[in-house]
């Protein structure tokens, strides 16, 4: 669906549904640091004058390791066989192995030299005893045992526990609605065991409000949001989130609700929308009078397959539906049903020379059923029944000192004739930052950006300086099969500042390329400013 105007440009943000694809926020590569693990430090075993004490080392017997064979140890020691060595050596070799088991992620298992007779005339044979660590009891403190116990449930089961599994419950909980949690693990009275304590706390409420002028002024010259999210309303860790995004007037409201409701303990969530939109666009066309409108649904479940500080992997499906209307000089220009499939899949990835690298994939298949419109429907010119794949990647990487890069790409892959609301949009906060929102839409298109970052620090308040560029371009199908393409290029500079009482801004000075802004008619450098509180 789309308003046929005289100005194919003015087809972008003042289409019915752009305004929920406009606002509707990236995923971002973060790391995990958050989650803070205090693993045991295992003392020094190696007595006074061991380097004094030597003997042959003729075989080693190793006991109490179940998960790692004696073989896949013996590395540790096979060199040293037949030949003196002394008693610091053999300390040695325990530590060795229980290094092996820290690298396989037994953070609580050890290997030790128990009481043992050592020949130091002829072949000695050095007995070493495999600790193989768990949990015994977990406390908890800040939130009701009652709450967490069965997110930590598989940590106290698994023996010997292995850090992944406790990094996952750990994540888990702290991925609870408002909660934020560490572990610090403790010796127990248990043999063989650890204690473990949750130190969690949760947040009820947050509030956040905003205003910017990355807006198109056919949609108000400033933009103003405000959002409220509550935690808890029907179980413990339920999130409901409201959003109120207005021009102030009739050119631009947009109300969405939003839910997560966690199912079980290992992840599953429930999560649920809902929104609303109305714009009366002010333009110049002659017969301007716009109002459009858009209702929009949403059902699905997300799971983690893979949770720690490293690398994570979560699984979404859901069914998603929305009905669009545009109504011009008071009669109806286009109307259309949309029911959509959506399956996708979001990973990320914290490697060894500082970076975090994130890919999100998704899949859109409209449906014919649920009230959805048919091909040749009045007001339709898409196709309902359209096939989507969409796909963002990312890279934040550490340079030296303070500097630091973000890289980021979006693609976007169709054969069908989609409805605006499926299109991609390049312009607004995320891609080509110099263009009003969805300055070009198109059902095939792709966009990078590199962004050079400085962090300048601060005590009360902290700022970030940047440099950027970026570039990108859309195809548009038409009624006859033939394809429009626009390409666009910005760069710009600004700073993000974070102040007292948890408000935040930025400023930016940003200069459009390759086309002009249909807004301004020109490529004249343009100044963006935001500023909000979170509290």
């Amino acid at each position: 669906m789309s308003l046929v105007t005289p100005s194919h440009a003015q087809s972008g943000a003042v289409q019915p549904g752009r305004v929920e694809r406009d606002t509707r926020p990236l995923p971002e590569p973060v790391r995990r640091d958050s989650v803070r693990i205090e693993t045991p430090r295992f003392a020094e075993q190696v007595p006074a004058g061991a380097q004094d004490v030597r003997f042959l080392l003729g075989e080693v017997q190793v006991s109490g390791n179940t998960v790692l064979s004696t073989q896949a140890l013996s590395a540790a020691w096979s060199p040293l066989v037949g030949k003196p060595i002394t008693l610091a050596e053999a300390f040695g070799i325990a530590a060795a192995i229980s290094a092996r088991y820290r690298q396989a992620g037994f953070i609580l298992s050890q290997a030790i030299i128990p009481p043992q007779d050592i020949r130091t005339v002829g072949v000695g044979v050095l007995r070493i005893q495999v600790i193989e660590g768990f949990v015994d009891k977990i406390s908890f403190t800040g939130i009701a045992p009652d709450k967490l116990a069965a997110y930590m449930a598989p940590v106290q089961r698994e023996r010997p526990l292995r850090l992944a599994t406790l990094e996952r419950s750990l994540l888990l909980v702290g991925e609870l609605a408002g909660v934020t949690a560490q572990a610090n693990i403790r010796a127990s009275a248990t043999p063989n065991a650890s204690d473990l304590e949750i130190v969690a706390s949760q947040k009820r409420t947050e509030f956040s409000l905003s205003a910017h002028n990355r807006s198109t002024p056919a949609q108000g010259s400033v933009r103003y949001e405000a959002s409220a999210e509550v935690q808890g309303v029907i179980g413990s860790f339920d999130r409901h989130s409201l959003r109120w995004v207005t021009s102030a007037n009739k050119q631009l409201n947009l109300l969405s609700y939003s839910a997560d409701l966690p199912l079980g303990s290992n992840g599953l969530k429930l999560q649920l929308g809902a929104s609303a939109s109305r714009s009366e666009p002010e333009t110049e066309l002659a017969f301007s009078n716009i109002d459009t409108r858009s209702n929009n649904y949403s059902l699905g479940l997300a799971y983690p397959l893979l949770r720690s500080r490293q690398s994570n992997l979560s699984v979404r499906g859901g069914l998603n539906g929305y009905n669009n209307s545009a109504d011009v000089a008071g009669s109806r220009a286009s109307e259309d049903h949309i029911r959509a499939l959506r399956i996708g899949l979001t990973g990320d990835y914290a490697d060894a020379i500082g970076g975090i690298s994130l890919l999100d994939l998704e899949w859109s298949k409209g449906l014919s059923g649920l009230g959805a419109s048919k091909p040749g429907d009045p007001g339709v010119d898409s196709n309902p029944q359209f096939n989507k794949l969409s796909a963002y990647a990312a890279r934040l990487q550490s340079l030296s000192g303070n500097w630091s890069a973000l890289l980021a790409f979006t693609a976007q892959q169709s054969n069908d004739r989609l409805p605006t609301a499926e299109q991609l949009g390049l312009g607004g906060d995320t891609f080509l930052r110099a263009f009003d929102p969805s300055e070009v839409i198109g059902e095939k298109g792709s966009a990078g950006k590199l962004e050079l970052r400085y962090d300048l620090g601060g005590a009360r308040i902290a700022s970030t300086l940047y440099v950027y560029g970026d570039a990108g371009s859309v195809k548009r199908r038409q009624t006859d099969g033939s394809y429009t393409s626009t390409s666009l290029s910005s760069a710009g500079v600004g700073v993000r500042v974070s102040g007292p009482y948890r408000t935040r801004g930025y400023l930016e000075v940003a200069k459009p390329g390759r086309k002009d802004v249909t807004s301004e008619g020109n490529r004249n450098a343009r100044v963006f400013a935001g500023l909000g509180i979170d509290f």
